[in-house]
């Protein structure tokens, strides 16, 4: 019969059976059973292979062991991951029918639920970023890995990617509920502004100069929030609606921008200078029409009124991508609010008195659409100094970098 010593506080020892208590028919405590994990190891060479397999029998533990395909073509991985439900994938990046980031790219897009693990030979900082970008959870150089590093990187990926798959329903859920309330607000709006139109058309004079004033804040006011309302289901769309990518050449963009808002630039005397040779990107026209109407918009708006207003547009080499620059000699946004005038409704105190008819939603709209693209938005600005918006944007597929040259302008004058 097994025994358990113990120890009471007075130094005595104590032993207790641990065999199970028949008559009371309590069963005894099991271990639990190890995980299964489910790996899809897409590899050509059979040395690899053979050495993955080993390294995954070797690191496993109670906690998981591991049950491995291997296929060696990315066409078989492609069907294995449409017939067969597995918990990872383990992936070269040079097989003998596809190569490169591609794979990548083509076995997300075909089981976008499977967390994608990179194994690759190559030492390429910038190629592990890609990869990332493009899908994976990790990025793992043949040589430099040990059993329980990969084993670490395949569990960690497994979790970090249902993580990430549970914020994702979230913010579906809060887009569908932004494209919610914003729709049913605004059949009683479009009420509220009839009825204000038609006493301001029919009734103003017995209203009284007092009647009248109070009214048109009502019409302002109802204005404003349809703006707002216009805005936020911009954003619930976002990410919700398949938008049509195509070669998008930016310095095009540009154009149409400051043509939209020939008005605006005009009254204030802005400039906009452009990068003669601004890159073409694989994008949505659409959105980054939108995107670039934003900035430049809150750059006129929010640059302090004795100053003329001037935005530079720029683009350099970020690799695997395009950093574009949009940089203004406005009033700058201090520190401590880089990240939070990316969300909605953040707005600056000063940013109230420069515009306040702004809905606090234009930047997180910004966002959001370099999001979807894959890229990322940061800030560079300091209080009085002006702010440079920088985001990423894929590079265009087949093309060949175009080089940036001077910068002519596009003036509102």
């Amino acid at each position: 019969m097994g025994r358990v010593c113990l120890m009471d506080m007075d130094g005595e020892h104590d032993a207790l059976d641990t065999e199970p208590d028949v008559a009371s028919g309590l069963a005894p405590l099991a271990a639990p059973a190890p995980t299964s994990l489910a790996v899809l190891l897409v590899e050509d060479n059979p040395a690899d292979a053979y050495l993955v397999r080993d390294m995954l029998t070797e690191g496993a533990n109670e906690g998981a062991r591991f049950t491995v395909t291997q296929v060696d073509r990315l066409t078989q991985a492609l069907e294995q991951v449409v017939d067969t439900a597995f918990d990872v994938v383990l992936l070269d990046l040079s097989l003998p029918d596809a190569h490169g980031i591609e794979i990548v790219t083509r076995l997300h897009a075909a089981a976008p639920g499977v967390p994608i693990v990179i194994m690759s030979g190559n030492k390429d900082e910038a190629l592990a970023i890609r990869g990332v970008r493009e899908g994976a959870q990790d990025y793992l150089v043949k040589g430099r890995v040990e059993s329980d590093l990969l084993v670490r990187s395949l569990r960690y990926a497994i979790e970090r990617k249902r993580i990430e798959d549970r914020l994702n329903a979230k913010t579906r859920e809060q887009e569908t509920f932004i494209y919610t309330v914003s729709h049913d607000l605004k059949a009683p709006l479009v009420s509220v502004q009839g009825m204000a139109g038609i006493l301001i058309e029919d009734y103003s004079a017995a209203l009284g100069a007092d009647g009248r004033r109070y009214l048109e804040r009502i019409v302002a006011n109802a204005d404003k929030m349809q703006a707002l309302l216009a805005d936020l289901l911009e954003l619930s769309r976002l990410g919700r609606v398949d938008d049509e990518y195509s070669l998008v050449d930016l310095s095009a963009v540009i154009q149409d921008v400051t043509e939209q808002l020939h008005h605006t630039l005009t009254v204030r005397g802005a400039r906009v200078e452009v990068a003669s040779s601004l890159p073409v990107v694989y994008a949505c026209s659409k959105r980054l029409v939108q995107v670039f109407t934003n900035l430049i918009d809150n750059a006129v708006m929010y640059t302090p009124k004795e100053r003329v207003p001037l935005v530079r547009v720029t683009a350099s080499n970020a690799g695997g991508a395009w950093e574009i620059e949009v940089r203004d000699n406005g009033a700058g946004i201090p520190t401590a609010f880089h990240d939070k005038v990316l969300q909605i409704f953040q707005r600056l105190p000063a940013g109230k008195t420069l515009n306040p008819t702004g809905s606090g939603v234009g930047l997180a709209i910004v966002a959001r659409i370099i999001e979807t693209h894959g890229g990322r938005v940061w800030i560079e600005s300091a209080e009085g100094m002006g702010t440079a918006f920088h985001f990423t944007l894929p590079k265009a597929r087949g093309r060949s970098a175009r080089r940036l040259g001077d910068c002519p302008s596009h003036s509102g004058r």
